[in-house]
């Protein structure tokens, strides 16, 4: 668990990938949708596709809060940000194992020094008394 360090990746992965999902969705459905909008009976039409009319209404819909005023990304473009963030990740978590290796031998070090210390100190104590 890596927590905080990978919050932005995750955040940015779900973003891409749930864009993806809906314009996937749209993609499938634009066919009918077209169709729809060109229908000289769009009532009779709309009955028949309602379900692939709904997802491809309601994927617009997402996809336009995602992207604003800018044109939709491609589904190549999404898959390779996906693909860049995931690597990043990856190597988010590659150093951030290495420096836990590295703190975990540090503290070995400190405490063999500690040790080394405690056993002067007694000396050091002896001598002292002597005197």
């Amino acid at each position: 668990y890596y927590g905080p360090i990978t919050v932005k990746y995750d955040e940015k992965m779900d973003k891409n990938k749930d864009l993806l999902y809906h314009i996937t969705r749209m993609n499938d459905n634009a066919d009918i949708y077209k169709r729809y909008k060109i229908s000289e009976k769009p009532e009779a039409f709309h009955e028949k596709h309602r379900a692939e009319i709904m997802i491809y209404e309601a994927s617009l819909s997402i996809v336009r809060k995602h992207i604003q005023f800018n044109k939709a990304p491609s589904v190549s473009s999404l898959n390779k940000t996906i693909h860049e963030l995931e690597q990043s990740k990856k190597d988010l978590y590659a150093d951030v194992k290495l420096k836990k290796e590295k703190v975990k031998e540090l503290e070995t070090v400190k405490k063999n020094i500690d040790i080394i210390f405690k056993e002067k100190e007694p000396r050091r104590r002896e001598r002292d008394l002597e005197r």
